[in-house]
């Protein structure tokens, strides 16, 4: 798998060539259960992280560790930089002034695949994966059947705005310019979206002169998910709006059915505030979903579907 990161952009699929400013924008529904959430009781941390939660509770056992660490949370320190993924929050950017030794959680959404007798994360299920990339790609398909024509060039249109996309060599954020827009990039970040810049601690009190000349370690919890999207991009860049729509039915549809069947069991402590947990089914699922981000719903119908896919996908929560 590649590590190169999809970077997405402002311009509209039938108009590749300039960025007015009322251009398409699309994102990792963010809203949408769809990543990881994490959570902190330090109000200044907070700020950053409550984008994720909109406004949704949970319980103090729903909490759990980062995935890549041996304890049950990150734990942040004197030289700790919490920055906001997402341009227009930078002013919940912490710099150097991040609280030392305040507790970073993430909640709890690990599911057992009773196949393999894993567990993962929720996002690293297959189907969630197929999902995040399909739902990012709604707001660039509405917009083309907004303003539809046939559903020959509607499917032309969404193939050649993908293959016209840049993906950049390496891991990076791309901003848009205030002032100068040469390259229209937008970094595939969610207002929940953090990174953790942090200095190699000290070992001895000594080296607190030579504070500046410490190697920095950057942590990217969201990079999987951008890796994900990158690669799903790549992978099904030849495919139409009707093959697209029609993937996100099986995806969410596949995913239903493994909860419904036992198959994928919920961790005991799965986040009770998650559209997937077992209080929802995959109707009422749907509309948390929408109500989360509902640029993810398909407003256009001249999409090649058939009237029972179109409405099954338009109407999974009715």
């Amino acid at each position: 798998m590649s590590d190169k990161i999809f970077i997405p952009d402002f311009r509209k699929p039938d108009d590749f060539d300039v960025a007015p400013e009322d251009t398409v924008r699309y994102d990792i529904p963010h809203q949408a259960d769809l990543v990881r959430k994490f959570v902190s009781s330090n109000p200044k941390i907070q700020q950053i992280l409550q984008y994720g939660l909109g406004e949704r509770t949970y319980e103090h056992h729903e909490q759990e560790g980062l995935p890549s660490g041996p304890t049950p949370k990150f734990i942040t320190h004197n030289d700790s930089q919490i920055w906001s993924n997402h341009p227009t929050h930078y002013k919940d950017v912490l710099g150097h002034d991040t609280p030392a030794d305040a507790e970073i959680y993430q909640l709890e959404d690990r599911v057992m695949d009773k196949k393999t007798g894993k567990p993962v994360h929720f996002d690293e299920l297959p189907e969630v994966k197929e999902l995040q990339y399909r739902m990012s790609a709604l707001p660039v398909i509405n917009h083309i059947l907004d303003n539809s024509t046939t559903p020959a060039e509607d499917h032309d249109k969404f193939k050649k705005y993908k293959s016209s996309l840049r993906v950049p060599e390496e891991h990076s954020y791309v901003e848009p310019g205030i002032n100068e827009r040469g390259w229209q990039g937008f970094p595939h970040h969610a207002e929940e979206a953090f990174t953790i810049k942090e200095k190699t601690p000290f070992e001895f009190e000594a080296d607190k002169a030579a504070i500046d000349d410490r190697p920095e370690r950057t942590l990217d919890y969201f990079k999987h998910v951008h890796n994900n999207i990158t690669n799903m991009y790549l992978t099904h860049k030849d495919e139409n709006i009707q093959e697209h729509l029609g993937g996100l039915i099986k995806a969410y549809n596949q995913l239903w059915d493994k909860f419904d069947s036992g198959e994928y069991e919920r961790h005991p402590n799965f986040w009770s505030g998650h559209a997937f947990s077992s209080q929802n089914n995959r109707d009422t699922a749907w509309k948390q979903i929408i109500s989360q981000a509902p640029e993810l719903s398909s407003k256009g119908k001249n999409t090649g579907l058939s009237k029972e896919e179109f409405e099954n996908q338009q109407n999974i929560g009715e």
